[in-house]
């Protein structure tokens, strides 16, 4: 399931949530670990943004990508997968 990201492109709220599950990290565990990191995001504000009601933005998603430990393409097939597959075509 895909919702928009930082300038209306689509994010894969799966993709991410499976890297969660992956790591064993539970979602008040990975604010806790982003507040650690130095964003500071509410629960309510995350779900917002998974839910995509509002879209993450460039501080938030570096943020995760650091605390998740994600390589590049597993950020971009995360959160930039519509630009992404876009240019291979």
């Amino acid at each position: 399931m895909s919702f928009k990201t930082l300038g209306g492109d689509l994010m894969n709220r799966n993709k991410l949530e499976s890297q969660l599950k992956l790591k064993g990290i539970k979602v008040k565990e990975f604010i806790k670990k982003l507040e650690d990191y130095g964003l500071t995001i509410s629960k309510s504000t995350y779900y917002k943004r998974m839910k995509g009601e509002c879209e993450f933005d460039t501080k938030e998603i570096k943020a995760i990508v650091h605390v998740l430990g994600l390589s590049a393409e597993e950020m971009n097939d995360i959160f930039f997968e519509e630009i992404v597959s876009k240019k291979t075509l």
